[in-house]
């Protein structure tokens, strides 16, 4: 159907002031929506110099995630376009690691980068309830789209948008991708009724889009529904409709090879992250897909309080082993969706088909839960990434259940059988845990979130009688949208911190800028706590990135702390470390400390050089970022190479680790020492220019990650970047002076790049020459006509 002008506004004007009602504080009192004022961050206390309130429960799910990886991100990305870098490589975290290839980065995304342009506090405000109005407007317009009144779209736009995943990580940047839900939902419906190219190039620009905001799970669940909606509408279109329309398989071609031109669109970020999986250590190894929630919990999708706040339930039970909610009127409405006196739509079986393949996989039902082994679903935490499908999938039904209640389309008796079965399966759940609520002193929370439910059912009744005894009158109508809006409302955390800079710079920070050498800090007490750093600038070898170079993390494990699993936050090695020779291999100058560090043992290693909000000591035996060395040991064994860097003989000033050797010099350690120096005269992300001399060959070792992407020139011409030490880069150089350069250029990014170029050009010459046709054809309509009338 087509879309009024009218509705469409008065749509969007009722949703803006539904999500400001909603937001109130945020949009008026001066809190906000990110997190990075309550975990560590710049201090172990939070953000610099922000003296506001502090919140006495966190008001989302994963505090951190967006504290420490999405807004650093947002801040390393604005670096390095306004300083014309390409966004490829991050060398602050860890010995430097791949910044576009970990996609979580989305550093091509529209959406990233509108954000790093602007980068306000207030403005990240805006950008993240403007998500959650753009989720809600989609999904109103997709509900019109399948001939959903405007009230029951009004329901389902609203109960997307303020369902739980939305509402307690909307902080996350799974939101870019999820918000866009609807709209590949949309676009699906236009391939069926009217294929076009316009369509098909909306459709790849979107599916690009989708790739490109950075999220691969919740990507792929998306695409997953949006398929799986695409075959059910071809299967289930009468047979000589779908005669008339597949004679040709025009929509199949037009929907699926728009997918395909998306794809390709997308392949400079594709690439590169699929070249990365083969380097990095994935915490998501298969088997992660089997993950699945107590049914015993199932309670919180229509109750999210009943356990207690999400972070203190009192149940045991880790808020991200339960599902999000959507609450009980939306749950509700969407049970009369399934009542109605007519035999059930196909669209009604279909998302309520979907809905119960969820319930089923992500409460562990044996039929279902073979899927896991599948590729995509192997790698994918089910009950979390997809549950933004079930959301949508319940918000149509909810809007489809409004409908039915308005125009009194439902049979009530059936009805009537469907409240009492759901009314005692909400007493079972309170009488199976009356007695640990009541130890636990929470029965008031219990009873009360029985009540919220009970009164969502009795008011949803009278809204009912009002429609069969009126009409669909506008009032009635309105208590339709506004039942499940105030619930929801309701719902939301308001313990929010004052909006503020969290990057407000500190004086420690210029301390450390004031230091124009090459190094890396380190601290075990949450000082520039992972990935903050990266936000100012500073080089650290703490990583909390969702990829991690696998050489790096086999290293860390190995040589630092078996403790280190996906991430390396500080907290993992034990006292010993910080008077160890690997923070000199590692290239830590500097270690931040909130207390006095105990230095008796080595008291000539490390200097008190700064002492006001932090201490800062200095390490006197730090290696520089890059030096020469004459001696080599060759040691093909990973597990042989990462011992020896800890033997008390080895001595990484004088001799490096190789894997093989492929110069002429001598690979030994009594090789004659000659005199050096090596000096970094440019060092940028993707480029470092090295100026060495020496009277004897050598070797060059730049104590950055050693990674696939990375080419040396030495003198202008091409050389050969080896593994040092395990994880970082050596280059054989002969006597005499040289100008090393290091230059990242993946061939995964380029080749991903050409093709991405040379497809949006044919876009645009097959849209040209359609433009040219349709002229043409336009001038040989016109002529016969103005014939004709001068005749």
């Amino acid at each position: 159907m087509k879309f009024r002008r009218r509705e469409v506004l008065q749509a969007a004007i009722f949703l803006v002031c539904v999500i400001t009602l909603a937001f109130a504080d945020v949009a008026f009192l001066g809190r906000t929506l990110l997190t990075s004022n309550i975990p560590a961050g710049t201090l172990p206390s939070g953000s610099y110099g922000y003296n506001g309130p502090r919140v006495p429960f966190l008001p989302v799910l994963d505090a951190g995630a967006s504290a420490w990886d999405y807004e650093p991100d947002v801040k390393v990305l604005r670096d390095d376009l306004a300083k014309g870098w390409l966004p490829l490589w991050d060398p602050y975290v860890g010995a430097g690691a791949p910044f576009l290839a970990n996609m979580f980065s989305a550093a091509l995304s529209p959406f990233r980068i509108l954000l790093a342009a602007i980068d306000k506090p207030a403005f990240w405000d805006v950008y993240l309830l403007a998500r959650l109005f753009f989720a809600a407007l989609l999904t109103f317009l997709f509900a019109r789209s399948i001939e959903i009144g405007f009230s029951g779209s009004l329901v389902a736009g609203i109960v997307f948008a303020l369902s739980g995943h939305f509402v307690l990580e909307i902080a996350m940047p799974d939101l870019d991708v999820q918000i866009l839900l609807p709209l590949l939902l949309l676009v699906a419906d236009k391939h069926l009724r009217k294929p076009s190219y316009r369509i098909f190039v909306v459709t790849a620009l979107l599916v690009a889009l989708v790739i490109l905001n950075g999220m691969p799970e919740s990507a792929f669940f998306a695409f997953l529904l949006a398929g799986l909606y695409f075959v059910f509408r071809i299967l289930t279109l009468p047979g000589q409709e779908r005669s008339a329309k597949f004679s040709g398989s025009m929509p199949l071609v037009t929907f699926g090879g728009a997918g395909i031109v998306g794809l390709l669109v997308s392949l400079p970020l594709v690439m590169p992250f699929l070249e990365y999986l083969q380097y990095a250590f994935n915490p998501r190894a298969p088997g992660v897909g089997a993950f699945h929630i107590d049914a015993n919990t199932a309670v919180s999708l229509i109750m999210p309080r009943f356990f207690g706040h999400m972070h203190q339930a009192w149940n045991g039970v880790s808020p991200f082993a339960m599902l999000p909610y959507v609450g009980a009127a939306c749950f509700l409405l969407s049970l009369l969706a399934l009542c109605q006196k007519e035999p059930l739509s196909r669209l009604v079986m279909f998302f309520a088909g979907f809905a119960v393949f969820y319930f089923l996989k992500a409460f562990g039902i044996p039929p279902v839960q073979w899927i896991s082994g599948l590729p995509f679903f192997t790698m994918s935490i089910f009950p979390k990434h997809a549950f933004p499908e079930l959301a949508l999938c319940l918000a149509i039904l909810a809007g489809m259940g409004a409908e039915a209640a308005l125009k009194n389309e439902v049979d009530w008796s059936r009805f009537a059988i469907a409240s009492v079965l759901i009314s005692l399966i909400v007493t079972g759940f309170a009488a199976f845990y009356w007695t640990l609520a009541l130890h636990a002193g929470a029965i008031r929370g219990l009873i009360r979130s029985c009540l919220i439910f009970f009164v969502n059912l009795s008011l949803l009744w009278m809204l009912a009688w009002a429609a069969r005894r009126f009409g669909p009158r506008k009032l009635v109508a309105l208590g339709l949208v506004l039942l499940p809006t105030a619930e929801l409302i309701a719902f939301i955390p308001h313990q929010r911190t004052e909006r503020y800079d969290a990057f407000t710079k500190p004086p420690f920070v210029d301390f450390l800028h004031s230091d124009q050498q090459k190094y890396r800090t380190f601290s075990t007490e949450n000082f520039l706590f992972p990935n903050t750093n990266a936000a100012y600038g500073i080089d650290d070898i703490r990583s909390l990135d969702p990829l991690q170079v696998g050489r790096y993390i086999d290293f860390l494990r190995k040589d630092v702390s078996p403790k280190v699993y996906d991430r390396f936050d500080g907290s993992e090695p034990d006292a010993a470390f910080l008077h160890s020779s690997l923070l000199n291999l590692m290239n830590v100058k500097y270690v931040l400390s909130g207390t006095k560090m105990k230095t008796e043992d080595d008291p000539a290693r490390f200097d008190l050089v700064y002492d006001h909000e932090v201490k800062i000591y200095r390490n006197n035996q730090v290696l520089p970022r890059a030096f020469l060395v004459h001696n080599a040991e060759i040691i093909p064994d990973k597990d042989r190479i990462l011992a020896r860097l800890t033997e008390a003989d080895f001595h990484a000033r004088q001799s490096v680790i190789l894997e093989k050797n492929t110069s002429d010099h001598v690979a030994s350690a009594t090789a004659r020492a000659g005199v050096s120096s090596a000096v970094i005269d440019n060092y940028q992300p993707n480029y470092v220019r090295i100026r060495t001399s020496s009277t004897e060959p050598g070797w060059l070792v730049l104590l950055d990650t050693y990674y696939p992407g990375w080419n040396v020139r030495i003198d202008g011409k091409e050389g050969r970047v080896l593994p040092a030490d395990y994880i970082f880069r050596g280059v054989s150089l002969p006597k005499g002076s040289h100008q090393v350069e290091f230059i990242y250029r993946p061939s995964s990014f380029l080749l991903g790049a050409t093709i991405s170029a040379s497809t949006l050009v044919t876009l645009l010459l097959l849209l040209l020459l359609l433009v040219l046709r349709g002229r043409s054809s336009h001038k040989q309509y016109e002529t016969p006509m103005k014939e004709k009338n001068a005749l």
